[in-house]
């Protein structure tokens, strides 16, 4: 099984760390779905999958890393592990009604065909309720009592740093 992790992953925390550990140690059985539901799958992940949104992009406001610094700290946690973690860029393409699609089909298609995401084989950690869309069970990826905004309303609480520093 495959937990998918969405987002543009500027920032990797110990809470992320110290969530996927527990996964991998204890697995899904003690977890709920962003509805509350119990995750219906009961075996091992096998790999973890972050999709690095906005790929495309760097030096701006919201997308201050470019991808390939993301996907170095990804790799850097990611060997911390016990199972093999993988990332995928996905490009800013607009506003699409299917993005989530287009997302899935990318890691498709840029792990030449390794990965094909179904619900039945993945399991989606988000910390923005707007990823709730995804056709895959969603878990929430943040402590419970924090306030989500989008990642990019977040770069607006702090006016005087230079983001293209």
């Amino acid at each position: 099984m495959y937990l998918l992790i969405p987002g543009r992953h500027q920032l990797l925390t110990n809470f992320q760390f110290s969530y996927l550990e527990n996964i991998l140690s204890q697995g899904l059985a003690a977890k709920r779905d962003a509805f509350g539901h119990a995750i219906p799958h009961t075996e091992p992940v096998t790999a973890i999958i972050f999709a690095v949104t906005s790929a495309n992009h760097s030096g701006t406001r919201r997308n201050p890393l470019p991808f390939y610094l993301r996907a170095i700290a990804i790799e850097a946690m990611g060997n911390a592990l016990s199972v093999p973690v993988f990332s995928y860029g996905v490009d800013d393409v607009g506003n699409l009604s299917n993005f989530a699609d287009y997302t899935i089909k990318r890691i498709r298609h840029d792990s030449d065909f390794q990965f094909d995401l179904t619900p039945e084989n993945t399991v989606v950690l988000c910390s923005t309720p707007y990823c709730r869309c995804m056709p895959i069970l969603v878990i929430p990826f943040c402590p419970r009592s924090w306030r989500i905004s989008a990642p990019g309303n977040i770069t607006s609480l702090c006016p005087g740093i230079s983001w293209r520093k």
